[in-house]
């Protein structure tokens, strides 16, 4: 029984990260041509594409909204030998693939995927959530108009930061909730009328 139990459990466990990994973004090099194909087959919402080259000039960009079963091909034919970045960034995170251009192929070096805080706005309460995978110490503070700091806490060896926000009876103004950690500073503007 107990063998049954686990082989359901884990058929079970294959099937979830199958599904879950069908719908992550995969950028694929063609060996007969010099080119990649970038694929995200789930739902893009205010989703930007940047092809960048390795001095900060942008290449291509693009800008995707309410699009299902997103492919866009590069042909990267007539680049310079370089490397060169495509960067998919939405509102949850930001994936970055760098490339090697050589003159015969095209080869991806690295992809990093940094996650984004998620801010809710609902009826004058903030909700913040950040997905901290390297448990590294985050802070996150509020400030007024004038900069001053209303309120701050540290959150230490934690993957999952959240926090609520009642800014109902606050003083009517400009809010910010800036939430900083070791490499990365994301800020959200509060309006309160």
């Amino acid at each position: 029984m107990k063998k049954v139990i686990r082989t359901i459990a884990a058929v079970a466990l294959l099937f979830v990260s199958t599904s879950i990994s069908a719908k992550e973004p995969k950028l694929i090099t063609e060996k007969s041509s010099k080119s990649v194909v970038f694929e995200w087959d789930d739902k893009m919402d205010n989703t930007s594409l940047s092809f960048i080259d390795n001095d900060g000039n942008v290449i291509y960009s693009d800008y995707v909204e309410g699009v299902e079963d997103y492919v866009k091909k590069f042909n990267l034919e007539t680049l310079a030998i370089g490397n060169y970045f495509l960067i998919v960034e939405n509102s949850i995170k930001e994936i970055t693939y760098s490339l090697s251009v050589s003159k015969n192929e095209i080869v991806i070096l690295d992809t990093v995927e940094e996650f984004k805080p998620v801010y809710r706005k609902i009826d004058g309460v903030v909700y913040l959530n950040y997905l901290n995978l390297t448990k590294e110490p985050v802070d996150v503070v509020v400030y007024d108009a004038t900069g001053r700091k209303l309120f701050k806490e540290t959150f230490v060896e934690e993957m999952s930061v959240s926090k609520i926000f009642n800014f109902t009876d606050a003083i009517e103004g400009e809010y910010s909730i800036v939430l900083k950690s070791d490499s990365e500073t994301f800020y959200e503007a509060v309006s309160v009328k």
